[in-house]
């Protein structure tokens, strides 16, 4: 992509999806913001066709959340989803990521105090990083930066 800048176009939709053999889908790839019900405008991402964006499901994503030294991903936005707040051990996988710039947790409904630790945990990884979170405001999600 670097090297062919002109290959693709900027307004090209690229989506990788990673499924198990039950087609769950683990994690997803992707160069612009693919989620309809929530708006992204706020991480002041331009469109390009290089990947930057990865959303995992970590509920689900055993494989996906065990840090591998060999595995390195170079994607700026980290979009982590899950009905619960995960235990620490499920986020050692940031450290595969190298050149993240944010990361957006949409856990549902948790408390200040909750945030505040999942924030302590993503920082304890990925210590430069912005820090967002999904919250739903007249019936609409939308990103609130917490760090």
């Amino acid at each position: 992509m670097d090297e062919n800048p002109d290959y693709f176009p900027n307004d090209i939709d690229i989506l990788v999806i990673n499924t198990s053999p039950s087609e769950y889908v683990s994690s997803t790839f992707y160069n612009q913001t693919t989620d309809a019900l929530c708006d992204y405008s706020i991480l002041g991402r331009r469109n390009t066709a290089k990947l930057q964006y990865m959303t995992i499901n970590i509920r689900g994503a055993d494989t996906e959340t065990l840090p591998i030294d060999e595995i390195i991903i170079d994607i700026p936005v980290i979009v982590m989803k899950c009905s619960y707040a995960p235990s620490k051990d499920k986020y050692s996988f940031l450290s595969e990521f190298k050149n993240a710039e944010q990361v957006i947790f949409d856990f549902g409904e948790l408390s200040s105090n909750d945030k505040t630790k999942v924030c302590d945990i993503i920082h304890s990884y990925l210590a430069d990083v912005e820090i967002y979170t999904v919250i739903s405001v007249d019936r609409e999600n939308r990103l609130e930066r917490l760090f």
